[in-house]
């Protein structure tokens, strides 16, 4: 009886305050956090790219294709960046670098396919550190996000709950 009536008590006295830091789950969702918002950036960005390619038809003229395409995937990555709040230049890099690859491609004066083949390879040797580089900065800017988060939610918990007030209206 002593021991359910003191429980009871505790449990009066600390309404607000339960941390989830202090727990062992809370403590592995903490450290889980940036690892499962990295992985839904890394599927959205991915998807953002392969959702269009398979939308758009392939009778359509390869300029129009293409546009419908750029615009498409643009549109899946301003929603990405929006809704897991990653900066904007790192996330559209793959996409700078995919406009680039096609304006290479559509370089009319090459001699041969061969040519035009290693052209294409030597460009994206040159820009994969440019796209290595933006994941690194999305990478940094979650981890960023996720400690900020924990910060607020961690103020949230030990500031004192705000009082209701009532206002006459009229």
């Amino acid at each position: 009886m002593c021991i359910c009536r003191t429980v009871q008590q505790l449990e009066k006295t600390q309404t607000g305050r339960i941390c989830l830091c202090r727990c062992i789950c809370g403590s592995q969702f903490s450290l889980l956090y940036p690892f499962i918002i990295k992985v839904l950036a890394l599927l959205t960005m991915v998807g953002s790219f392969v959702i269009p390619f398979f939308i758009v038809p392939r009778t359509i003229h390869p300029i129009m294709g293409w546009v419908v395409f750029l615009l498409g995937s643009l549109c899946l990555l301003v929603v990405n960046i929006i809704v897991l709040q990653l900066p904007v230049l790192f996330v559209l890099t793959p996409w700078i670098g995919i406009i680039g690859a096609l304006l290479v491609l559509s370089f009319p004066f090459y001699s041969n396919g061969v040519v035009r083949a290693i052209i294409i390879g030597v460009y994206a040797f040159f820009v994969s550190p440019f796209v290595w580089w933006g994941a690194k900065e999305i990478s940094a800017s979650i981890d960023v996000n996720a400690e900020r988060e924990s910060l607020r939610s961690w103020a949230n918990l030990r500031s004192e709950p705000q009082q209701c007030e009532l206002m006459k209206l009229c």
